[in-house]
């Protein structure tokens, strides 16, 4: 299967050079579900997005730096092409900014959460299961950052995941899925995105961030998940 990866940032500097960038992350998770999986990358910032929608069996919108409301073209054009993918029933899923977007696109809220950041290993349950979240779990627990949150769903999304602090972890909306936390992340990665922030993170935020690094994380039954869903979703399409 050919799966298009819309990287909509790139990592900075030092980061960069140690862990790789948005991608990489990506290939490197997925492939270790199935070796055989292949990829083409498009660069949102650079405004490189799919000729053809069926170039790829599906696609995957990554995290970012950067808020959807900034509303640059390139994120206006990338909203285009979901909804365009979302109507042609293509395969989707979106990470954290790709979440966001995703939802908003498709008429759905996001905003600055009153909460504050979300940072380290957090678990939510699982209030609704599906088939291809196969292994099954009650709850799941990812490496998240993030301050934006969606607060309201796209009409006909289902939530499959959520809690206090963000009631929608997870969701569904036709062929695609979406999900705030990052399954692709390193832990040491995160530590140190974590740290460059500092001065924006409270003391008491950022402590119980970093200790909780340390925590299981389920990010490799999230990656089959994410397998199993495109793969299922995309059966009838080219590129399998």
């Amino acid at each position: 299967m050919l799966i298009g990866i819309i990287k909509c940032d790139t990592i900075k500097d030092e980061n960069l050079k140690k862990y790789g960038d948005h991608d990489t992350f990506f290939i490197s998770l997925l492939r270790q579900v199935n070796p055989k999986l292949r990829f083409k990358v498009y660069d949102a910032l650079l405004e490189i997005f799919p000729a053809q929608l069926n170039e790829c069996a599906a696609y995957i919108i990554t995290g970012s730096s950067l808020s959807i409301y900034e509303d640059t073209s390139w994120m206006q054009n990338l909203k285009n092409l979901i909804l365009k993918l979302h109507s042609s029933s293509i395969p989707v899923a979106g990470i954290c900014f790709g979440h966001q977007l995703i939802a908003s696109a498709l008429g759905g809220k996001v905003e600055l959460s009153p909460k504050g950041w979300g940072i380290g290993v957090i678990s939510y349950p699982i209030h609704l299961h599906k088939d291809w979240m196969s292994p099954s779990m009650k709850d799941f627990s990812l490496l998240y950052s993030h301050q934006d949150q969606v607060i309201e769903p796209p009409m006909g999304a289902e939530v499959l995941a959520g809690g206090d602090f963000c009631p929608y972890a997870m969701l569904q909306i036709d062929k695609i899925i979406t999900m705030q936390g990052h399954p692709e992340f390193e832990r040491n990665f995160l530590k140190d995105v974590i740290l460059s922030r500092k001065d924006r993170i409270k003391p008491e935020t950022l402590k119980t961030g970093i200790d909780s690094l340390s925590l299981k994380t389920d990010h490799q039954i999230i990656a089959s998940w994410i397998v199993n869903f495109l793969s299922t979703e995309s059966s009838s399409m080219v590129g399998i």
